[in-house]
């Protein structure tokens, strides 16, 4: 009975821990773009409350029905952190039609579960065994929905989880002590569920999943609280170089080509694998006609000239080798812009980017006052989060 009363006595914490992961972001004033990071917590609420609500009850018909639904919240609260792990690194930017498709199974578990729980699909030999105040739901095993719904949730966290340490294991420590927390409050719901699908502790008959993930609000929360979680997010190379409509182009101290994106690929009409590691003004001196190529000079420690990043634009037929309007040059950054941002977007001050880039600090102010300029931000939390589409060469909403 002891498990029971130790459930019972964490659900009340679990739930503080649920509701503060929900309420803390926007009391913190945390950025409020990541609508699936929302669900997720809204997600893990309800899990919480309908697994609260089934331990509670003495009805069988109605703890069955409970229990059938805890695993449509298990395995779309899984779907649902590998979107959010998607939005965050800026890799997924807007919803897909097969994001759907990770819902199939969980669901269907939930139809088999409320419609025929004893039949073997979801769970084998069910029964209800009456231990005193508690009407424990028992089983000899899961069936096969029950486990598919299980293997695609371990497999969509873990997948999640491989995505955001790639995005931060490169970046300033800040982002990576904001990834540690995250990940803590996802591992330790599922290591939780491991325990117990495995039978690690002898006797042990009650999962606890869903207060170990009501709890793992806590995480969030300390998140928010500690390291401006969600407050400073960092800006992926994804979002930077690859999604930008302006070609950009890094060449090597002996003028090999060594990184491009896909809107240089697309103006000098070769796929990356043909371009990378090729002399560079072959490429370029074929795009005089079609582009105007501008070249920014990258300094190393020692003031030798290390890289250079070159930017290519498309002439306008009609106006060709015409400088842009005005509203056309604020419609995107520049690529000195675009550096500081980078720079910023790792949590560092005007000082260290100045160092970081070989500049004064009064050009990067100047770069930073152009940047907000061209947004409209009013802080510059709020200057990395509206970069993403001033980055794509269209205005902030």
């Amino acid at each position: 009975m002891a498990q029971y009363a130790l459930f019972l006595a964490l659900a009340p914490l679990a739930l503080v821990g649920a509701l503060l992961a929900n309420a803390l972001p926007r009391l913190v004033h945390s950025y409020h773009r990541f609508a699936w990071l929302r669900i997720y917590n809204h997600l893990q609420l309800g899990f919480l409350a309908c697994n609260l609500t089934e331990f509670l009850s003495k009805d069988p018909a109605m703890k069955q029905a409970l229990a059938a639904i805890d695993y449509l919240f298990l395995g779309t609260g899984a779907a649902v952190w590998l979107f959010f792990c998607l939005e965050y690194a800026g890799i997924l930017r807007h919803p897909k039609p097969w994001q759907g498709l990770c819902v199939v199974i969980p669901a269907l578990s939930c139809a088999l579960g409320l419609a025929n729980g004893s039949s073997g699909l979801v769970w084998r030999d069910l029964r209800f065994v009456d231990r005193g105040w508690v009407l424990a739901m028992e089983s000899g095993g899961y069936g096969p929905a029950a486990i598919a719904t299980m293997i695609q949730a371990y497999a969509l966290t873990f997948a999640g989880a491989i995505i955001l340490l790639q995005h931060s294991i490169q970046t300033h420590k800040l982002f990576r002590r904001q990834t540690s927390w995250m990940l803590a409050g996802v591992v330790l719901p599922v290591a939780t569920n491991l325990v117990f699908i495995l039978k690690l502790v002898p006797g042990w008959n009650k999962d606890f999943s869903a207060p170990m993930a009501a709890l793992g609000g806590f995480c969030f929360s300390i998140g928010c609280l500690r390291y401006r979680l969600f407050s400073v997010v960092p800006v992926s190379r994804q979002t930077l170089f690859q999604h930008l409509n302006l070609g950009l182009l890094v060449i090597d101290s002996a003028g090999s080509i060594v990184d491009l994106n896909a809107a240089a690929c697309r103006m000098i009409g070769k796929s990356e694998i043909q371009l990378l590691g090729i002399p560079a003004e072959p490429v370029l001196g074929g795009l005089a006609e079609r582009c105007v190529v501008t070249r920014h000079q990258m300094p190393g420690p020692e003031g030798q000239t290390e890289a250079w990043h070159i930017e290519l634009r498309e002439r306008d037929a009609a106006r060709e080798l015409s400088a842009p309007s005005p509203e056309e040059a604020d419609a995107i950054l520049s690529l000195g812009e675009l550096r500081v941002l980078e720079m910023l977007a790792r949590n560092l001050s005007n000082k260290e980017i100045a160092q970081r880039l070989g500049v004064s600090i009064s050009t990067v102010k100047f770069h930073l006052s152009n940047a907000f300029r061209k947004t409209g931000a009013a802080n510059r939390a709020d200057l990395v989060h509206r970069s993403a589409d001033i980055l794509n060469g269209r205005a902030a909403e």
